[in-house]
């Protein structure tokens, strides 16, 4: 599944569309294959690979990001994890765990962004895995995917987006919520540091699903396999 490219004026790939046309850009974004594996075979399964998943313009120059190879889905303890790029793909792993449960649960955001922008429009219905596909790649955008997220799949949203509010969140609050967590909040630069990543570690077991993003923009994605790496223990 996926394995392919944006190619059309839209979602991630509509970002500076047209600076981006005269500097030269193929206007391509890649979509890796989604693995579902097991949990033992994480740290052999993330890997780079060299096609571009992000691409903007920055002080009139291309800014063309690489992400990982392929996005997994797994298990670990009775919990279901994702790992992909781009955020806006939560909004797939979101869809597909409400398809399963038939349950809108609360999420936790824990990001630098808030990611509520409006999308680019709201679609009539998302049924089938082809809408949800369609949607989650051309309908929204890395920022902008938590409003429709809300509005269809999950219930109430708590943003998490400071030291200090990671550093109260508890086991008891955590408990049966949605991780959604971009690892750029461990970014270069931000005020946050490994300590925080061990703290989040220990509440890992009390939620019911954990998304981690790797976030090509914002963080070199070595730091971010590490980053994950660490956080679950691999």
């Amino acid at each position: 599944m996926f394995d392919s490219f944006l190619d059309c004026k839209c979602g991630n790939n509509l970002l500076d569309y047209s600076q981006r046309a005269k500097l030269g850009s193929d206007l391509r974004l890649y979509i890796p294959w989604l693995e579902k594996i097991k949990f033992e075979n994480v740290k052999e399964k993330l890997q780079i690979w060299d096609k571009i998943v992000f691409e903007v313009v920055e002080d009139g120059k291309l800014l063309s990001k690489i992400g990982l190879k392929s996005y997994l889905e797994f298990e670990k303890q009775g919990i279901k994890y994702a790992i992909f790029a781009n955020h806006n793909v939560a909004l797939y792993f979101l869809w597909k765990n409400f398809l399963e449960t038939g349950e809108k649960l609360d999420l936790i955001h824990i990001d630098q962004h808030s990611d509520l922008r409006e999308p680019y429009y709201y679609p009539a219905k998302l049924k089938s895995i082809e809408e949800i596909i369609q949607y989650t790649f051309k309908g929204v955008n890395v920022g902008s995917y938590l409003l429709p997220a809300k509005r269809y799949f999950v219930n109430e949203i708590y943003q998490v987006r400071t030291q200090f509010a990671l550093r109260n969140l508890d086991k008891d609050f955590v408990k049966g919520k949605i991780l959604n967590i971009d690892l750029d909040f461990w970014a270069p630069g931000m005020a946050t540091c490994l300590e925080d990543l061990h703290y989040l570690k220990n509440l890992l077991p009390y939620s019911k699903m954990v998304l981690l993003a790797t976030s090509p923009y914002f963080l070199d994605q070595e730091l971010a396999i590490d980053l994950i790496l660490k956080l679950l223990e691999c």
